[in-house]
């Protein structure tokens, strides 16, 4: 049977919801992945035929979800999400997927992580949504009712022409929509000129007077001079930009006191391979000495030998001390060494976590 002639056999159709034993006509797989794929052709054509408005774009993907002959579930529109490729209407697409859904599916959760960015999510909302994740501009835009929770931060303005509803951001914003009708908007904290932020010096400005860990924090350690550490309520609570000047700042840091580092190790190397060099140098004239001492005590009493007997004792206890103090400053410096080259490598190795970190 094929998929299409499967979708309108009710009796087929009735048997793969029910969850029989018997093997369906057809596999629940290739029934999500046949809607599914419905789905990605609606957006396709959308994207291919686009409106210049907004509001031209919703009310074509309405009309075209009422075209729509098949059922699908909050889990189909995340895996169509990330099947999208980077488009302006993204978002509104997706919410508008959301907003026909079947009325009992009181809150839908969607995982955005993994998708482009999205930008006008929530166009005309008047569901209950929560995004885990981060949103793009003009999040809630004429949203009318419900409530949509932000787990991470919005890039752009939230809420214009908002007319009702509860946006909750748990991250940052750039700024509130400049004219709204009704509705209320929460969010950690707004950073409305983001967009100007092109040093570490804008970023302590703007969290001079955050208390609340670890925003607090950072502006302290920034003031202090010293590197930020790091925290993965960053990506939640800041915009990308900030924590990418944030890692910034630390590898200055780390690199500075990399160089500081690889400059005293390599004089510490020099000065390893001096008393290397001395150290051989004094074995060799141990050796001498000893060999005067022992033509010494050969001819004890022939007054020459004596002579390379006294001679070599005597060049044989300083070569002794000299000896043995550069084998104690080698022991000294193999330990300064090492440990030195552990805080090179944990150095490298900050750097690099910061490097990862945005």
């Amino acid at each position: 049977m094929a998929l299409d002639d499967f979708l309108n056999d009710p009796e087929a159709d009735a048997e793969l919801r029910a969850g029989t034993q018997k093997r369906p006509k057809v596999t629940q797989e290739e029934h999500k992945r046949y809607v599914q794929d419905r789905m990605f052709e609606i957006v396709n054509s959308l994207v291919s035929s686009h409106s210049q408005t907004p509001d031209g774009e919703h009310q074509k993907v309405v009309d075209k979800i009422r075209q729509l002959s098949v059922a699908y579930e909050p889990e189909d529109i995340s895996v169509l999400g990330t099947r999208l490729s980077p488009y302006v209407y993204n978002g509104l697409f997706l919410s508008a997927l959301i907003q026909n859904l079947n009325p009992s599916i009181r809150t839908t959760t969607i995982d955005v992580t993994k998708m482009p960015e999205l930008h006008y999510f929530g166009y005309k909302l008047n569901r209950n949504v929560v995004v885990k994740g981060n949103l793009g501009d003009r999040t809630a835009e004429r949203m009318e009712s419900g409530m949509l929770i932000v787990d991470g931060n919005c890039k752009g303005i939230v809420g214009p022409f908002m007319k009702g509803g509860v946006v909750d951001v748990k991250g940052t914003i750039r700024d509130v929509g400049a004219v709204r009708y009704g509705g209320t908007i929460t969010f950690k904290s707004n950073l409305r000129n983001y967009y100007s932020f092109v040093s570490i010096e804008d970023v302590r400005k703007t969290l001079e007077h955050e208390q609340q860990y670890p925003l607090g924090q950072v502006a302290s350690q920034i003031r202090s001079g010293s590197p930020v550490s790091l925290h993965t309520e960053f990506k939640r609570m800041l915009h990308p930009k900030l924590v990418q000047l944030i890692c910034e700042y630390n590898i200055g840091i780390y690199q500075r006191e990399l160089s500081t580092l690889s400059g005293e190790y390599n004089g510490l190397i020099e000065q390893n391979e001096g008393l290397e060099r001395s150290h051989r140098d004094n074995v060799g004239r141990y050796k001498i000495a000893k060999g005067l001492t022992a033509t010494g005590v050969a001819g004890i009493f022939a007054p020459p030998l004596l002579l390379n007997l006294l001679m070599g004792g005597f060049l044989m206890s300083d070569a002794s001390k000299r000896i043995k103090d550069a084998e104690d400053k080698l022991k000294l410096l193999e330990g300064q060494l090492h440990s030195y080259k552990s805080r090179i490598e944990e150095t490298q190795q900050l750097i690099q976590e910061a490097r990862r970190f945005y």
